[in-house]
């Protein structure tokens, strides 16, 4: 027969066995969960604006967001419309859309990662590229003659 201090060793021993199944679970769970275009490209991307000349008044999808010139973090999965005005001078537009990621080494990373991270990458937009990701406009003046 089993002291009694023997039994509560073998019972702490599963008790621990348990907990480190459990963390061991947890750990990859994050780790299947976690998407590697997120953590490595993020869901927004930088895009540079600029205008000749500067001080254009700078608005993404109809709401004003500065003046140029202006670096902007833009949501990886949409397309964004960007349009530039200024007093005397014709509106400047340009649509930043989006592209795939080239996906390297995409096959092994599906094997090691999994696919639910590859899902969620797209999902939130992190596989994407925005273009352009610099705009350089050169704002035409307005024609103002009136005929009469």
């Amino acid at each position: 027969m089993l002291s009694l201090g023997v039994k509560n060793k073998i019972k702490g021993g599963a008790m621990n066995f348990r907990m480190n199944i459990f963390n061991i679970m947890i750990v990859l769970i994050i780790f299947f969960l976690t998407s590697c275009c997120t953590i490595i490209h993020g869901t927004k991307q930088k895009i540079q604006i600029n205008s000749n000349p500067p001080k254009a008044n700078v608005f993404v999808n109809n709401k004003m967001t500065g003046s140029t010139p202006i670096k902007l973090k833009l949501k990886r999965k949409n397309r964004h419309i960007i349009r530039l005005m200024l007093d005397g001078y014709n509106p400047y537009s340009v649509t930043v859309t989006r592209k795939p990621t080239p996906l390297r080494g995409f096959y092994p990373l599906m094997l090691t990662i999994g696919l639910i991270s590859y899902l969620i990458d797209y999902a939130n937009g992190s596989v994407y590229d925005l273009a352009p990701n610099i705009i350089n406009a050169n704002l035409e003046k307005e024609n103002n003659n009136h005929e009469r």
